[in-house]
Formats: C-alpha cells, sequence, structure tokens
C-alpha cells in the first residue's frame, strides 16, 4: 500500500514466524500461554493470518489456517458459540463474525462460516459486525463444501492439552484438564477451575464449565487443607475411549474420575469416583454450574420455585434427589444443595456480574472423606445422569 519494501519484508517475516512457529500444534494461538485456548480472542488472531495469506501467498500461513479451521470447528457448540471450559479469559462468548474468509479456503471450512453467518440477526447488527461481514465477502472462497461436526450424529476430537470433545447424538460434553499458573495480577486471566460442560443441541447449554476467579465456590472440585482452600488441580490426565471418556483430576488430598459414559438419545449419565489419599481435608466438595433462567421455574422432588433475583438456598431435603428445568431433568446425589442466583466473574469489571441474565445456579455435593490410609480407592462415589425432555 504504501511502497515501503522495507515495512513490507520486516512485517512477512514477523508474520510468518507467528503462523509458522507460535500457533499450538492443536490451532490456536494462546493468548497468555499455549497452555490452553481463548477460543473467542482466537478468532481475531486467525483473521490476522487470514489477511495475511490473502496478501503474501505464504505456505505456512495457509497451513496455519488449515488447523484453525479444525480447532474452531471441532469447539464450537450447535448454537454457534465456542465451547466455554476451554477459555482462560471470557466465561461467555456469542458467535464470531470474524475471518470467515480464513476459513473459506477448506471445503468444511466454508461449510463452517455458512454456519457461523446463519446465526446473524438483521435486528442485531452492528458497524463493526458490517465491516466483517464486507471482509468476509471481499475475501471468501467459494467452492464445494463438507460436513462438519455440529452435523454429524457422532464426532470426537482430543487436543494435545488434556481437553477433548464428543457430541453423541443431541448431546455434546466437553472435559477440561487444562492446568495453567494463576495469574493472580491479572483480571483478564480466569482460573482454570472448571472442567465439564454438557450441552444438548435442542436445549441449550445445560451445565457449564466456564472459569471463574476468586470464586472457588464455582470450582468443580475444591478442598480446605491445613487452613487453605484449594480449587485448581495439580495435575490432570485424559483418556477418550470408544464408550467411556474419563478425565482425572489430583488435588491435595484426593483425586477425582470423572466418567463419562456414551449417552443415550434422551440420557446422559456421568460417575466421580474419589480416592482419598493422605490426611483427609477439613472439608471438600463438587459442584456444578448450572445454567439456569430467570423467570422460569425450578422443579425438585418437593416443590417448585419461580427463578428470579432472590436468593434461594436449597436443602438436599427441599431437592430430593432431582431437579426439572426447561425441558431437562437432573437425578442427582440426595446430599446435593443448590444456591441461586451466584454472579460469575466478569474480566472486564474485574469484579462479579450484575445482570441476572448471566448468573448461575451452584449445585454442591460434599465429598466424603474420612481417612484412615495412605490410599482408599473409591472411598466417596457421585453419580447423577440428565434426561432430555
Amino acid at each position: 500500500m504504501f511502497g515501503n519494501k522495507t515495512w513490507t519484508d520486516l512485517g512477512a517475516r514477523v508474520m510468518h514466524r507467528f503462523a509458522a512457529e507460535e500457533q499450538s500444534p492443536d490451532g490456536y494461538w494462546g493468548e497468555h500461554s499455549h497452555s490452553g485456548p481463548t477460543p473467542g480472542y482466537d478468532y481475531l488472531t486467525m483473521t490476522a493470518v487470514a489477511l495475511y495469506w490473502e496478501h503474501s501467498r505464504d505456505p505456512a500461513a495457509l497451513k496455519a489456517l488449515r488447523k484453525s479451521t479444525d480447532f474452531h470447528a471441532s469447539f464450537t457448540y450447535p448454537d454457534g458459540t465456542p465451547v466455554d471450559v476451554l477459555n482462560d479469559r471470557n466465561r461467555r462468548w456469542g458467535v464470531s463474525d470474524w475471518g470467515h474468509f480464513g476459513f473459506s479456503n477448506f471445503p468444511d471450512g466454508r461449510r463452517y462460516a455458512a454456519f457461523l453467518a446463519s446465526f446473524a440477526q438483521s435486528g442485531a447488527l452492528n458497524l463493526e459486525s458490517v465491516g466483517r461481514m464486507a471482509q468476509n465477502a471481499l475475501y471468501y472462497r467459494d467452492g464445494t463444501s463438507a460436513r462438519i461436526p455440529q452435523e454429524q450424529p457422532r464426532s470426537m476430537r482430543r487436543m494435545e492439552i488434556p481437553a477433548g470433545i464428543r457430541k453423541t447424538g443431541p448431546w455434546v460434553v466437553c472435559l477440561s484438564g487444562i492446568i495453567s499458573t494463576q495469574a493472580v495480577d491479572s483480571q483478564f486471566y480466569l482460573d482454570r477451575q472448571g472442567h465439564m460442560s454438557v450441552f444438548h443441541e435442542k436445549l441449550g447449554l445445560i451445565i457449564t464449565g466456564a472459569n471463574s476467579k476468586r470464586q472457588p465456590e464455582l470450582a468443580t472440585f475444591r478442598e480446605r487443607h491445613i487452613g487453605q482452600l484449594f480449587h485448581m488441580p495439580i495435575s490432570s490426565r485424559l483418556q477418550m475411549g470408544a464408550d467411556l471418556d474419563r478425565l482425572s483430576l489430583a488435588y491435595h488430598t484426593f483425586w477425582a474420575n470423572l466418567d463419562v459414559p456414551e449417552p443415550r438419545a434422551d440420557r446422559a449419565a456421568f460417575r466421580v469416583s474419589i480416592t482419598g489419599k493422605g490426611r483427609p481435608p477439613e472439608e471438600a466438595a463438587l459442584t456444578l454450574q448450572l445454567v439456569l433462567k430467570a423467570g422460569d421455574d425450578l422443579e425438585t422432588a418437593a416443590g417448585k420455585w419461580r427463578l428470579n433475583t432472590e436468593r434461594i438456598e436449597l436443602t438436599p431435603q427441599q431437592i430430593g434427589g432431582l431437579l426439572r428445568h426447561r425441558g431437562w431433568t437432573l437425578r442427582l446425589d440426595l446430599l446435593a444443595r443448590l444456591t441461586w442466583p451466584v454472579y460469575p466473574f466478569n474480566p472486564y469489571a474485574n469484579a462479579p456480574e450484575t445482570a441476572i441474565e448471566y448468573a448461575v445456579g451452584a449445585l454442591t455435593v460434599p465429598l466424603r472423606l474420612k481417612g484412615g490410609g495412605s490410599v482408599r480407592p473409591d472411598e466417596h462415589a457421585i453419580e447423577f445422569a440428565l434426561e432430555a425432555q
């Protein structure tokens, strides 16, 4: 544009290295590190690489776009939103209109771009989204299309880092054992404390594993040990097999196996087995973040509550091992308690959310660890199941 070859050569060297060396093996550019993605912002990064490809024809850029397409198409829910449990910066992100033209270099990428574009609503457009649509139209590469995971009855993707996703019929389950350092000085770096999300293609997100900050009450597991509260694992392992996926997480006083057998069309079952080790904790718990909607009813085995901004603390007796909401039923441990509303952390405000639409219900089951041996296999087991109406 400016006819300055020095600038062009310098920019080309920078962008070539960025495409050829800085991308993780799993196809994303980590915002904080290679240990995990920031899916929403990764669309922005990919757009820059796609634009570089259009003007440079650098083969390294096209190769990076291929890997990026694989990552984004695999880790997008059927409603077009990025998978939440992987994100180390944002709990939520809308359907992206950035960089669709970058995906259009490949048949499945063209279908993925069309899939994302199908969620655009004319009444919700703003100047930026119109500009991105114009950029997509300018650089879009037409051609044949190929099916994407969202359109297949079954699909699975396991990353090199301990995270993976599986679609079985209408159910999508994503497991994350990603461990990264805690940047306590940055409001834009969430604690990686969430480990499972469950989505249903007709009922939407039911259990969110979205991460938070300074909120151990929303962590999948927590333990109080020697007077300190811990809510992030110290190691993890993910195994994905033909009929069972297992995420294993280690803490100071126990390790947990989260087992996900193959779901049926109308039911997804889960089992958590806890192996205690050494001195038992003063307190430990499993927490599921339930996606509940204000204005709708929450039904239990003992009654019905209309959800609004008023705080609700449901006891095990009030729940009775059953929750029903917006078409799904959760059958669960008889010791479970529920708190609503819990307002998760908003990195842009550096404080909890204030809008009720972003609140979740914290469903907590205490872990029963009594000690008595150095290693105590299956000291406590928790089973729960989701049924879709």
